[in-house]
């Protein structure tokens, strides 16, 4: 449980937040490479979820009997933490076979419930080392829960040192998106005026439209020609004129 939860969960959540932009293109079989890293860590972590439990089942033959906290809770979180990683394996496949806007409420289900899961898989583990029958032959409790806590800092940090370098590169796309519109904007004024367009209108139906194609011709036959698209309804608009 200390290789599933500790190593194959937080990293299969890793290439599934900060690796879908990452490899542009570069797929194994079909399949995007950071869905095959985030499938390859959560199909383990599953395997040994389910080999764990079935191990737990044989052992005692039934339930816990034990009754005094912490060790009363473990088997509590563990059948629930069972349950969550069961039904978010159900919730992974409607949303692959699964569009629309069916799709968009699958991937917010596998989202929730598959944090929900980790977050209730550190008191398992750690209410797990504390358990009467956990033995010193090969390592401490207390040396399991350390590894697992110093793992659980580890993976918080580097979640939020992607995250902030994922903003800033996102900020630094923006900006620069920003002044090309800008440059653009400033160019297709110079164009229109000559001719006795407005130039503020034309850009006012521009930022209306998702994809607008604006074409300028004189009588020497040079035209100017543009395909800007932006984030309306999907519409056309085409200015021509003859000098």
């Amino acid at each position: 449980m200390l290789f599933a939860w500790g190593f194959c969960c937080p990293n299969g959540l890793l290439a599934a937040r900060h690796f879908k932009t990452a490899w542009p293109g570069g797929t194994i079989r079909k399949w995007k490479y950071w869905f095959t890293i985030h499938m390859s860590f959560q199909s383990v972590l599953f395997a040994l979820v389910v080999l764990a439990f079935m191990i737990m089942l044989i052992n005692l033959t039934g339930y816990s009997t034990l009754s005094k906290l912490p060790y009363s809770a473990h088997p509590l979180l563990g059948f629930i933490t069972f349950f969550l990683a069961f039904s978010n394996l159900f919730f992974a496949w409607m949303l692959i076979t699964s569009t629309g806007g069916r799709r968009s409420l699958f991937r917010n289900f596998h989202l929730c419930v598959g944090l929900l899961a980790h977050a209730f898989s550190v008191p398992l583990i750690l209410t797990g080392f504390q358990m009467p029958k956990m033995g010193i032959q090969m390592c401490s409790s207390k040396a399991y829960s350390g590894m697992y806590l110093v793992s659980l800092i580890f993976y918080a940090t580097v979640e939020v040192v992607l995250e902030v370098l994922g903003y800033k590169i996102l900020f630094k796309i923006k900006s620069s998106f920003v002044t090309v519109y800008l440059l653009m904007f400033t160019e297709m004024r110079e164009k229109l005026e000559p001719f006795g367009l407005d130039a503020e209108m034309v850009i006012q139906r521009i930022a209306q439209v998702r994809h607008v194609c604006v074409h300028i011709f004189s009588n020497s036959g040079i035209g100017y020609s543009y395909i800007v698209p932006t984030y309306g309804q999907c519409n056309l608009l085409e200015v021509q004129t003859v000098a």
